[in-house]
């Protein structure tokens, strides 16, 4: 649950991680951690989370386990194109109003009647 890879609802994610679990922390073992202290029962939790997690990584990559995972390489070859694609139209939209205000700050500049009307301390100011 902890790593939020796959549902633990799942009982085939369970299996696995139980079995990712037993191969490094044996029940024979329980007892020895039930005697520990809470902030290293919490540290040594998280340790086993992590390798746990690195187990069924490991086993996802090799096609023999990770069931549940995510693919995350997969989701962010579809992802990352879509994202540039929105900031590249994005900063566009940015740079064709930036050239506006400017153009119409240079306008102002060289006719000083225009400048008193636009009020070019705030044109200046939506430029920034």
């Amino acid at each position: 649950l902890r790593s939020g890879l796959g549902s633990p609802t799942d009982i085939k994610i369970v299996r696995e991680a139980t079995a990712a679990l037993q191969s490094i922390f044996p029940q024979a073992e329980l007892g020895t951690f039930l005697t520990l202290s809470k902030k290293d029962k919490e540290r040594q939790l998280k340790e086993f989370t992590m390798i746990v997690t690195g187990i069924r990584l490991f086993n996802r990559d090799c096609g023999k386990g990770g069931e549940g995972i995510d693919d995350l390489p997969a989701i962010l070859r579809e992802a990352i194109p879509a994202t540039t694609q929105h900031i590249d139209s994005q900063l566009q939209t940015a740079q064709d109003q930036a050239y506006r205000y400017t153009a119409i700050l240079e306008k102002a500049a060289s006719n000083p009647l225009l400048s008193m009307e636009l009020q070019p301390s705030m044109l200046k100011e939506a430029l920034y």
